[in-house]
């Protein structure tokens, strides 16, 4: 009868650490009329102005107009809250862009945000690329579509 139960508890045991596994770790972050520089959204998912839905970001960014410093403050949903990121390091090459973050407060994450510049219009540059997160709850990758301000 041990064996049993010790057999039954494993196979638990084992179930719900795979449940666990299988939870998204970058989350959408719903801001209706968020006021940022970058916002970036889930490849294929489309946004509509007039949809509250529709504002869902998986990262955005701003810059400090406030006080002068033009500091970037960069923000990103993960396990369902909004997490404030520390820029650690960026690096251009020709049309990209790599941003490597670290979150603020434990747990920590790091995040690596890889940009490709597309269009520029009169307001703002479309970007695509992925973002990917690592840490002790986990890895993930997601590709992202969006824009930053000009």
């Amino acid at each position: 009868m041990k064996k049993i139960a010790a057999s039954a508890a494993a196979i638990f045991i084992s179930s719900a650490q795979m449940a666990q596994a299988q939870q998204p770790i970058i989350t959408d972050i719903l801001w209706p009329n968020i006021n940022s520089y970058c916002t970036f959204q889930r490849n294929g998912q489309n946004f509509d102005y007039n949809n509250p839905d529709s504002w869902r970001f998986v990262f955005f960014d701003n810059t400090d107009t406030i006080t002068g410093s033009n500091a970037r403050y960069a923000y990103i949903g993960l396990h369902h809250q909004v997490r404030q990121l520390e820029e650690i390091d960026t690096m251009t090459s020709g049309e990209g862009e790599l941003r490597s973050y670290r979150t603020w407060g434990e747990p920590s994450y790091e995040v690596k945000v890889s940009m490709i510049k597309g269009e520029s219009g009169g307001e703002s540059t479309s970007y695509t690329g992925t973002i990917s997160v690592s840490g002790p709850g986990g890895s993930e990758e997601v590709e992202f579509h969006g824009d930053c301000g000009v």
